[in-house]
């Protein structure tokens, strides 16, 4: 039996209403219960070690927080200590928006399988849509809408769309609830509006949903939220795995549309990003890892808070906000899948660290105090 221990939230005494007439009056005794309240879970009574991540440069890049033990426990382990760190990366960008998700086994798929950046150029090019090379791109490769009169002023068109066929055969392995993040820009002074429709047909046609509108209108590739939709498009509640065969689920599709509401130039489309946000999402703003905050520190509390602050080696800054319920590590084999931007603009050669020095930590968790793992 491993040694687990659990939060006591309140210890109190709670008499019988009737005491005082059940006990004689010679007796210095008071009857009644001892409550005590503690946390659902208990946890391990040692934290484990993460490892140290160097996250590539790309629009999302992964981290194997798995690599030295993956999660044991019947329940999430509670994230106690997970550092995001610029301190190694040359010209310390100011890293500002970071978007993290989770997949793992628990859910049954195989996390390493997971395609998060979509890329554009991989699908079908829309009206007036061409492809361009350029460093600044994710994949070497964007697409360009570059209009042949006016139909883009004000009216929507459908620049370009992917199916998860164009990316992966493993579509078993993408199912679940993900962000969907725009990487666009509009090069030369132009105003654009951006959404996206997601389908089980390539036509767009039929039963469709549509995603949140976003406005490009700078110069400077930048990442742009479009609202979260579940993969496959059916409801596998109601249409099991088994009900229909796998090339159903290959033909969920993401079709971007745009319309010019100023201006008279291009507009360009990168990839889409995938965050997983059903197992576990972390998004923080204001970071502002830069020259002087060169770490952000992510933190839950056994009270199940989730808590940020940015630091550099001696001193803390600031503590920005984070967005999350939770930040489990659910059991089983797993990875992080990180998008992170500057402020205003979204630079693909630009690099974090995690766990720098093995110094993130995760606590396991279970639902029994008796048991082996």
């Amino acid at each position: 039996t491993n040694t687990r221990q659990a939060l006591v939230k309140s210890i109190r005494f709670e008499p019988d209403h009737n005491w005082m007439a059940t006990v004689p009056a010679v007796e210095t005794v008071m009857v009644g219960q001892l409550v005590i309240e503690r946390h659902p879970y208990w946890e391990a009574t040692v934290s484990v070690t993460m490892a140290t991540g160097n996250v590539a440069v790309g629009a999302v890049t992964t981290y194997d927080y798995t690599s030295v033990r993956d999660p044991v426990g019947d329940v999430g382990a509670r994230v106690s200590r997970l550092l995001i760190d610029v301190t190694n990366v040359t010209g310390t960008p100011a890293i500002d928006r970071i978007w993290t998700g989770i997949r793992s086994t628990k859910e049954g798929i195989t996390p390493t399988n997971f395609v998060g950046t979509w890329e554009l150029e991989s699908g079908t090019l829309g009206t007036d849509a061409s492809t361009a090379a350029a460093a600044t791109a994710s994949g070497g490769v964007y697409v360009t809408v570059s209009e042949s009169a006016a139909e883009w002023d004000n009216t929507w068109n459908r620049a370009s769309f992917v199916s998860l066929s164009d990316i992966s055969a493993n579509e078993q392995d993408h199912y679940g609830e993900h962000l969907f993040i725009l990487r666009s820009r509009a090069p030369t002074a132009s105003t654009w509006r951006v959404k996206t429709y997601y389908s089980s047909n390539t036509a767009n046609s039929g039963l469709s949903i549509v995603s949140d509108v976003a406005e490009v209108s700078t110069s400077a590739w930048n990442f742009y939220p479009l609202g979260t939709q579940r993969l496959p498009f059916r409801d596998l509640s109601g249409f099991g795995t088994g009900t229909l065969a796998d090339s159903y689920d290959q033909l969920f599709t993401a079709h971007v549309y745009a319309q010019r509401t100023s201006g008279t130039g291009d507009l360009d489309l990168d990839c889409l990003c995938l965050i997983p946000v059903d197992e576990a999402f972390l998004y923080v703003e204001d970071a502002d890892l830069g020259t002087n905050q060169l770490v952000l520190e992510v933190g839950m509390t056994p009270q199940d808070g989730v808590k940020t602050l940015a630091r550099s080696a001696t001193q803390i800054f600031s503590s920005p906000p984070p967005n999350a319920e939770s930040f489990y590590l659910p059991p089983g084999d797993g990875r992080m899948f990180i998008t992170f931007a500057r402020a205003g603009s979204s630079v693909i050669t630009d690099r974090i660290d995690v766990n720098t020095g093995s110094a993130g930590r995760y606590v396991p968790r279970w639902t029994y105090l008796r048991g082996s793992e």
